[in-house]
């Protein structure tokens, strides 16, 4: 439980950190860390117990959720929250090895890691399309429903001939 809160720790101050560089300022610099710090800790939690890809989306699923909550709250586009809360996910280490064994000519360590790593980044971008949907069509059925509810109610006070 400690590695995990060591973690989330890390995770809050390197995105922090990042934010920084984005020119966030006030409460904005703080909350969009967050979103980080729970995907991360969440990831350390399962890390040794579900499939990494899978993983990967779930935590990324919940990083994507809090970016969507969190720009309606603070009425900011949602990539400020999405674009720091994914940085512990991107899958650099595995880009960076993919490269090294295609340099040295070990093809199958090239292919295994490739297609790990575009795995990886895959779930992440399908994460953030299912919860970017998601949120749109709970905003498409309340518009419609709000649309339903008025025709309705203009329908009772219409007067009758």
């Amino acid at each position: 439980m400690i590695n995990v809160l060591k973690g989330m720790g890390y995770a809050y101050a390197a995105c922090f950190a990042f934010a920084i560089l984005f020119n966030l300022r006030g409460r904005r610099l703080f909350l969009t860390a967050v979103g980080s710090a729970i995907g991360w800790g969440m990831y350390l939690v399962f890390e040794d117990r579900i499939n990494p890809l899978l993983l990967t989306f779930l935590c990324m699923t919940v990083v994507a959720t809090y970016a969507e909550i969190m720009a309606v709250v603070d009425k900011c586009p949602m990539t400020v929250y999405l674009v720091v809360g994914f940085l512990p996910f991107v899958p650099g280490a595995g880009l960076y090895y993919t490269m090294k064994h295609a340099v040295e000519g070990d093809i199958a360590l090239f292919l295994s890691r490739g297609l790990n790593t575009l795995g990886i980044a895959l779930s992440m971008g399908v994460a953030v399309a299912v919860v970017l949907y998601g949120f749109n069509a709970i905003q498409s059925l309340r518009k419609i429903s709000a649309k339903l509810k008025n025709e309705a109610c203009r329908r009772r006070t219409k007067p009758e001939m």
